[in-house]
């Protein structure tokens, strides 16, 4: 009998678990690549700081999500024939703000964690950069094409975008699809991806052993970009 509780209290955990770990389309993690100068007839786009932004979501198997916002400071993205051809961002990290929790001290103390050596390391670390290498239009996905439509997905892809990410001491490529509305004024563009964080250095909290203190890997991400002449 004492057997049979322990095997469903189990089951129980590894049910409440699953249902807390983040499902979506992850971002493809390879080697840097090269980046190759942007044609010099081009139109460059400049990236409007006040409107852009990476929205992020960090969880555990168990307990409550934590949510925010960093602000992508300056950019530009380089058109040529309407089409992207190169462009980069600076996401400000130093910037980041909890919007889950209510308390102001409690979410200035978590802030505090994320931007320790434990996770980014802001003091030697204020940014991260991203640096587009390819756009192509959008192909990949699950076996018929399409994205899940029960996980953190961007609607209605248009392209996938590889570009170099540089987060802490590590420079990755990295690819994901994403909407783009492009015109001659300028474009808006939405991605929503998952990305292992551990493929960067930000290990805290990573070991499968430590059970109920786990923090996933994945961290939901939302990058909202707007550019214009």
């Amino acid at each position: 009998m004492k057997k049979n509780l322990i095997l469903a209290f189990a089951a129980i955990a590894i049910a409440f678990s699953s249902c807390n770990k983040p499902k979506g389309e992850e971002a493809k993690v390879e080697d840097a690549k090269e980046v190759t100068t942007a044609d010099t007839t081009s139109n460059a786009f400049m990236v409007s700081a006040d409107s852009s932004y990476l929205w992020w979501e960090g969880s555990k198997p168990v307990g409550d999500a934590h949510y925010g916002k960093m602000k992508i400071k300056e950019g530009n993205i380089s058109v040529d024939a309407g089409s992207i051809v190169g462009g980069s961002f600076v996401i400000d990290i130093a910037s980041m703000k909890d919007e889950d929790l209510k308390d102001a001290e409690s979410a200035k103390k978590l802030e505090g964690h994320l931007l320790s050596a434990d996770f980014l390391d802001v003091a030697k670390f204020p940014n991260a950069n991203f640096q587009i290498t390819s756009v192509t239009p959008f192909t990949e996905g699950t076996a018929d094409g399409k994205l899940d439509p029960n996980g953190f997905n961007v609607e209605k892809p248009t392209h996938n975008i590889t570009g170099n990410l540089t987060l802490k001491d590590s420079t990755k490529s990295i690819t994901f699809p994403a909407q783009i509305q492009l015109n001659d004024a300028g474009l808006v563009a939405d991605a929503k991806f998952l990305l292992d964080r551990t493929k960067f250095g930000v290990t805290y909290m990573s070991d499968l052993s430590i059970k109920d203190k786990l923090i996933n890997h994945k961290v939901k991400m939302h990058i909202h970009l707007v550019a214009n002449k």
